[in-house]
């Protein structure tokens, strides 16, 4: 099996196979990539983020989408479940597009100071031969932010990832952070009502998730 992917930069984060066996791989790229007879051009010079789905019966590339902004946008993480597909990471940019849906940045770059990453969580679903944004979310604060990976388990969706924001805010839920100068891990869900409950969902509570009392030694907080 083989399939032409090729460009300025690109890189694989995630893959993916769904139960027909069809290959889904997701990561970043910059300036102009090509997958197979699917050419992608990023919005600046720096990463923008790919999601794309291969047939590995005929061995060529069915869709692809772009999604980003002007800085350094990174897709960390990918499930499939059905027809959708989820993707998350973490976005630099001021503003960035998905598909129809565009995020903003909580803490924006100025000409003084670069923005920091927020969280992000985006769906596409797949018609067969093509694959669309339908929905995207972000979250965070003021500084660094990350998701690093996600899982479908009933009709939720679980994201993980660590934050270095005083406050990170995720919809109607603020987390603090209990260890100023460290990060913290979080663990966020959402609904998405298109999926149908396979096993029923499972609640950890953070003593269960996290169960240190205090921030490991030697680990400080990581420089930006």
């Amino acid at each position: 099996m083989a399939s032409n992917a090729v460009g300025n930069s690109l890189t694989v984060n995630a893959t993916a196979v769904d139960a027909a066996g069809n290959v889904y791989l997701a990561g970043n790229f910059t300036n102009t990539v090509v997958l197979g007879n699917i050419t992608l051009t990023s919005l600046g010079s720096s990463d923008d983020v790919f999601v794309a789905k291969f047939n590995p019966v005929n061995s060529q590339f069915v869709w692809a989408q772009r999604a980003g902004g002007t800085d350094n946008d990174n897709l960390n993480g990918m499930t499939v479940s059905g027809t959708s597909v989820y993707v998350t990471g973490a976005f630099n940019s001021n503003t960035v597009s998905f598909g129809p849906s565009i995020l903003t940045n909580v803490n924006v770059s100025t000409s003084t100071s670069a923005a920091t990453a927020d969280v992000f969580v985006a769906k596409l679903t797949d018609a067969g031969n093509s694959g669309n944004f339908v929905w995207t979310q972000r979250a965070g604060g003021v500084r660094d932010d990350i998701a690093t990976a996600l899982v479908v388990s009933g009709t939720s969706v679980y994201v993980t990832g660590y934050c270095y924001s005083l406050a990170a805010s995720f919809g109607n839920t603020t987390l603090t952070n209990p260890y100023p100068g460290f990060t913290f891990g979080f663990l966020a869900s959402l609904t998405d009502p298109t999926l149908t409950a396979t096993a029923p969902g499972r609640v950890l509570t953070p003593a269960q998730l996290y169960p240190q009392s205090r921030p490991p030694h030697g680990y400080p907080a990581p420089a930006y």
